[in-house]
């Protein structure tokens, strides 16, 4: 794997993180239970991501 890859890789990953925790953030306000579905639900899917992508990155 070569560093710009790994670079890259570690960015999306902070990305993710940082993302997760905003749409987690407006799962908690969310006025309804279907809007609080949907982020929660975008949450999960940037999480499955990170997972994928920090097990790519272990692989190095």
């Amino acid at each position: 794997m070569t560093k710009l890859y790994e670079d890259a890789l570690r960015l999306s990953i902070n990305e993710n993180l940082r993302n997760i925790r905003t749409i987690l953030d407006w799962a908690e306000e969310a006025p309804d239970l279907a809007d609080a579905i949907a982020h929660s639900e975008q949450a999960f899917r940037l999480l499955g991501e990170v997972v994928a992508n920090l097990r790519e990155l272990r692989q190095a």
